[in-house]
């Protein structure tokens, strides 16, 4: 893609930003729910857990969570390892999912899905780049 081109999708993404998608559930109130990781995480561990987490690998409940010093935490997501007492394995509750390994962020992939969500109509990977500030390929 040219750099005209993408100059014109970074503007159409401002412009799609200011407008009111839907009344429901607007931006702000987006940020406010799920702007941080521990917010998207606490939500993910409702969602498939309801507050009795199991092991994705053994269906164990036999499970602890592992508190790890701040200063050997070297990736954001070790703060929400848990582990399987059973067969002695790490887990969190990104395994097994899309979100797993992948190098975007918690906050992006929750703000596609939003979008993606409250749109009436379809919005092109381009687009969904601009918004998220992520490559084409990656929307």
């Amino acid at each position: 893609m040219d750099a005209k081109t993408q100059k014109d999708h970074k503007k159409k993404a401002e412009a799609f930003r200011k407008t009111k998608i839907i009344g429901d559930f607007p931006e702000s109130d987006f940020n406010r729910e799920f702007g941080t990781v521990e917010k998207c995480i606490a939500v993910l561990e409702k969602i498939r857990w309801n507050g009795k987490p199991y092991s994705p690998f053994t269906k164990s409940y036999n499970v602890k969570r592992i508190t790890t010093k701040p200063e050997k935490i070297r990736h954001e997501y070790q703060r929400y390892q848990w582990l399987d007492r059973t067969c002695n394995r790490h887990f969190s509750v990104l395994t097994g999912t899309p979100f797993a390994n992948s190098k975007v962020p918690l906050t992006k992939w929750f703000k596609m899905l939003w979008y993606i969500c409250v749109t009436s109509n379809s919005i092109s990977s381009y687009m969904y780049a601009a918004l998220l500030d992520v490559s084409q390929t990656t929307a």
